[in-house]
């Protein structure tokens, strides 16, 4: 059942992400894949979802996201882009979440989007 449901997932999650990003756990055929990546305003977070395929391999991850549309002091950027990253340890055959808080200075609006542009690792090839 576990594994309809993950199969469902990255079904799910490979149809909404067009440029989904993998990271292929060397010496084996699992990966640790990018599912969701979405500004949390409220909280002034990015909110990365990573899912792992592997039945036995954790793999430690970085993600990196670029966030555009954002609020600066008393100004407001549309059209400008800034890069965060932000770690975590991608443990066998789940999900896991990793929260990137904003820099300070920095706001995130209801005009703000996000995308991931990465995911590497010391266990990715």
């Amino acid at each position: 059942m576990k594994k309809i449901l993950l199969l469902l997932v990255a079904f799910l999650g490979i149809s909404y992400a067009a440029n989904a990003q993998v990271c292929k756990i060397s010496g084996s055929n699992d990966n640790v894949e990018v599912f969701s990546c979405y500004a949390d305003v409220t909280n002034n977070q990015i909110v990365v979802t990573v899912s792992n395929d592997s039945q036995d391999i954790s793999a430690n991850v970085t993600v990196e996201v670029t966030v555009s549309g954002y609020d600066k002091g008393s100004l407001r950027y549309s059209d400008k882009s800034f890069t965060v990253s932000g770690k975590g340890l991608a443990t066998p055959n789940q999900t896991t979440t990793i929260k990137i808080n904003v820099p300070n200075g920095y706001k995130l609006n209801d005009g703000s989007k996000v995308s991931c542009s990465g995911i590497s690792g010391t266990k990715c090839i």
